[in-house]
């Protein structure tokens, strides 16, 4: 470590501090934001909502509008027999399959999808391949939170943020590409209560779940590799951890730790290089998170199934995955996401 480090790191935390003092996170402007169709394909406003019981069932939906008039569609419902996944999930002029509605503001969402999915075939790798057998499926959806809002500028600590900016050498290049890839990302725990039809077959689903939104700037391209862990342990308590490596940023792992929907702060997670993987989400894989409270988490990742979602040089392989914390079962997601060139894989 650089003899300066020390020093950056308290200049970057006492800018954020004040930055976030000026500029609040906006609750009513998030939660109605509606983008702006000025041809921007790099301008984004993505809702994901993810849920996951006890019983071995899991639905994900996330609906990605871009400034250029496109849509990112993913829905998936995953039971301990079958997957299935959306077929189409690119839409170059929006998309009739899809709808993601604001009820009340922070506490109740709707979202539905009707389309064409197709059954998984898992290999001995659990690595999920669409294969031809296809199905009609509808999900009309309804999220209750049950937790405030987590937004990752506003309520994270910013100690965090301001290790990985004071790890990396500074200049005008490198503010400036912090500065491009600037988004408001934020997330909340509840309830999603479903009804779904897979041609003749009628499933009632309910689950622990969270829901994640995000706008601004995204490239998937720009991205170098990332993970994201997402642990459901009850409606109100989760894990969540997330590790970055930019062009310009390699170091950036953010996250929190929610119990019985109180807070707390995180001081230290894994490094990502610790965590072996050969370009597809690990069959089973350790990572430690460490609160501010000294409270200390070993949690062990137990792949169920991964599904790939491919983009312009970048593919997502969205896992869904068993989570024992200190010996506490939970469910939910592990994802990992990969630059199709795989020299920018690699750690200065």
């Amino acid at each position: 470590m650089s003899l300066m480090t020390p020093l950056k790191k308290r200049i970057i935390k006492k800018s954020l501090n004040k930055k976030n003092k000026e500029n609040p996170f906006n609750q009513t402007y998030s939660e109605n934001y509606q983008i702006v169709l000025d041809g921007n394909k790099d301008s984004i406003n993505s809702h994901y909502f993810s849920a996951h019981n006890q019983n071995g069932e899991s639905l994900f939906v996330r609906r990605a509008e871009r400034g250029d008039g496109s849509i990112e569609l993913w829905c998936c419902y995953h039971n301990q027999d079958t997957t299935y996944v959306n077929t189409v999930q690119h839409f170059s002029n929006g998309d009739k399959n899809s709808k993601v509605e604001l009820i009340e503001e922070a506490k109740q969402w709707k979202f539905s999808f009707s389309g064409e999915v197709c059954k998984m075939i898992k290999d001995e790798n659990g690595i999920g391949q669409y294969s031809d057998e296809k199905s009609l499926m509808s999900v009309d959806a309804v999220f209750n939170a049950t937790t405030n809002i987590f937004d990752f500028t506003y309520h994270l600590d910013p100690s965090l943020m301001a290790a990985a900016v004071a790890k990396e050498k500074w200049s005008n290049e490198f503010f400036q590409a912090l500065q491009s890839m600037n988004q408001i990302h934020y997330e909340q725990q509840g309830i999603v209560t479903a009804n779904i039809s897979i041609d003749n077959q009628k499933i009632e689903f309910e689950s622990i779940a969270m829901r994640d939104h995000s706008y601004g700037t995204r490239d998937w391209a720009y991205m170098d590799r990332h993970i994201w862990l997402m642990a459901l342990v009850d409606d109100k308590t989760s894990v969540n951890t997330n590790m970055v490596k930019y062009p310009h940023l390699e170091h950036l792992k953010t996250g929190y730790y929610e119990n019985k929907g109180e807070l707390m702060q995180l001081k230290k997670i894994t490094d990502m290089q610790e965590i072996q993987t050969d370009g597809h989400v690990p069959g089973i894989f350790n990572y430690q998170v460490v609160l501010k409270s000294k409270e200390v988490f070993n949690i062990t990742v137990e792949k169920e199934i991964e599904i790939p979602f491919e983009y312009d040089g970048y593919i997502v392989y969205e896992g869904i995955a068993k989570f024992t914390i200190n010996n506490k079962i939970a469910r939910g997601i592990s994802e990992f996401g990969f630059n199709k060139n795989q020299e920018r894989w690699l750690f200065k």
